[in-house]
């Protein structure tokens, strides 16, 4: 498959499929938690659907990967493919850093847009 002419590709995308999965030490995680536990506290079903979806979701991109990068290559491009390249490789170095840091450190986005989300929820609760 892909894995065999693009390895690190494979990984990038890998690593950044799980972390919009919310995996624990990325970016998604936070904001997923959150939703979570609000949503299980505001109405108890929703917050079901919610750990339901992710379960599903989670299942497709596990699937789409394993057939896309694991299996077996047919095409004559992916087999004669070029991994990522320098400046590719920056682009996917970075983005994968920034999911790590706002993962690790979540207060860095959350202070900055916690007044705007509070005014907003105002506005939303108080018709």
């Amino acid at each position: 498959g892909v894995v065999n002419t693009m390895p690190l590709l494979t990984g990038f995308v890998l690593f950044l499929g799980l972390a919009s999965l919310a995996l624990p030490g990325t970016s998604g995680f936070p904001a997923e938690f959150l939703i979570i536990v609000s949503a299980l506290d505001v109405h108890t079903g929703a917050g079901f659907a919610v750990i339901i979806t992710m379960v599903l979701s989670a299942a497709y991109f596990l699937t789409i990967y394993r057939k896309i990068f694991l299996g077996k290559a047919t095409s004559i491009v992916v087999i004669h493919a070029v991994d990522l390249k320098g400046r590719e490789l920056a682009v996917a170095v970075i983005m994968s850093s920034m999911v790590v840091v706002l993962g690790s450190f979540p207060s860095l986005i959350i202070d900055l847009i916690s007044q705007s989300t509070e005014a907003w929820a105002g506005l939303v609760s108080h018709p």
